[in-house]
C-alpha cells in the first residue's frame, strides 16, 4: 500500500467526513446515560505522523457533551482519524506497523523518517497489535467475520489483507473495523453499532479471499 494513500489530502477529507458521520449517528442517540440531548463539545488535538498539510485538517476530535443539568456526561464518537489517547495518525499507527511486521523491523530508520516515529513506539505498537488487540472486545467480537481465521502474529497486515477495494477503502474498512477501540466513554456495543450503521462501511465488508 503506497504511503502517498494516507499522506493524501483528498484522503484525509474522507477520513474526517467519516468522523462527522460517527458524530452525527452518536448525537441522534442521546445520552447513554440520561437520554438528554447531545450538544457539540469538541477538543483540541495535535496529530503526528503525517505532513502538515494532513494534520492541519485534525485540529480537533468530535466529541458531545449533554446538555442536561446534573449530567453533562460526555460521549466521544468512535473515529478513524484518532487512535484513543494516543499522539498519532491512526493510519500512520496502522500502516507503520504493518511496514514493519515480521523480520520488517530493519526498516526502522525508514520509518522514523516517513512517520516520524521511533523503533521504541513502533515496538510498543506492534506489541499492542499482537498481545493486546487479539485480547480486547473488538477483536474478539468481530474476528469471526473474517474466513480463515486472521493471523495474529502478521497484525495489522492480516487484517488489511481482508479488506476488497483499492488501497484506499481496504485502509478505510480495516480503520473503521478498528473504531470501536477508538473511545472509552461508551459502551462497545453502542460504538460498534455506530461503525456498523456509517454510511462508509455498507460498501466495504470483509472480503472472504485467504492470506
Amino acid at each position: 500500500m503506497s504511503l502517498r494513500t494516507i499522506f493524501h489530502v483528498r484522503f484525509s477529507r474522507f477520513l474526517k467526513q467519516i468522523d462527522l458521520d460517527l458524530a452525527k449517528l452518536a448525537r441522534a442517540e442521546r445520552c447513554a446515560r440520561c437520554d438528554g440531548v447531545l450538544h457539540s463539545a469538541r477538543y483540541p488535538r495535535k496529530l503526528r505522523g503525517v505532513p502538515d498539510a494532513v494534520a492541519a485538517q485534525f485540529t480537533r476530535r468530535e466529541s458531545l457533551c449533554c446538555a442536561r443539568e446534573g449530567c453533562r456526561g460526555r460521549t466521544t464518537p468512535p473515529s478513524v482519524v484518532f487512535q484513543s489517547r494516543r499522539l498519532y495518525f491512526a493510519a500512520s499507527m496502522m500502516l507503520a506497523s504493518a511496514f514493519a511486521s515480521g523480520d520488517r523491523i530493519h526498516r526502522a530508520e525508514r520509518l522514523k523518517a516517513v512517520f516520524d516515529v521511533d523503533v521504541r513506539t513502533l515496538r510498543r505498537w506492534q506489541e499492542w497489535w499482537r498481545e493486546a488487540f487479539p485480547e480486547s472486545e473488538c477483536f474478539r467480537a468481530g474476528s469471526g467475520r473474517f474466513s480463515p481465521p486472521l493471523s495474529t502474529p502478521d497484525l495489522p497486515r492480516s487484517l488489511l489483507a481482508r479488506f476488497a477495494g483499492e488501497p484506499r477503502d481496504r485502509l478505510a474498512a480495516a480503520l473503521l473495523f478498528l473504531a470501536p477501540t477508538t473511545t472509552t466513554s461508551v459502551p462497545y456495543e453502542r460504538a460498534l453499532r455506530w461503525t456498523e450503521n456509517c454510511p462508509q462501511s455498507t460498501p466495504r465488508d470483509p472480503s472472504v479471499r485467504g492470506q
